[in-house]
């Protein structure tokens, strides 16, 4: 009865899935940070060179970034709230590092701006092929 119980568990925890699950394919793999800023860019897009340094744990998957300077579009302010989720098993924000440049568009989440960024496959060297 003990190993019934015990094969039923173990059934269950197996079969659960969870955020260990990797990407299906290491190529797949996505992130925020940019090797190089694409060579056209639309007027709406910003590219932004930051850092993500250690700090307080921001809600709803926003992290901040210390602008170190702006490289296409207009933003004035020393740091900008960035959407860091995760909403598949391939998008992993920093696996490109914490520095370098993001690419996305500003958009407006409960009163606060919030830089949405563009992610980029590591197949490509962390390039956006536009």
């Amino acid at each position: 009865m003990r190993y019934n119980i015990a094969l039923a568990l173990v059934l269950v925890v197996l079969a659960y899935p969870s955020d260990a699950t990797g990407c299906p394919s290491p190529a797949g793999v996505v992130a925020i940070i940019h090797d190089a800023a694409p060579s056209r860019v639309p007027e709406e897009t910003l590219v932004l060179d930051v850092v993500f340094e250690d700090g307080p744990a921001v809600p709803r998957g926003l992290v901040e970034a210390r602008i170190r300077r702006v490289v296409h579009g207009t933003f004035s302010g020393r740091s900008v709230l960035v959407r860091a989720d995760r909403p598949t098993s391939c998008h992993y924000p920093f696996s490109n590092g914490r520095s370098g440049l993001i690419v996305g568009h500003l958009r407006e989440m409960d009163s606060t701006q919030v830089l949405h960024p563009i992610y980029v496959p590591r197949r490509t060297g962390f390039r956006l092929l536009r």
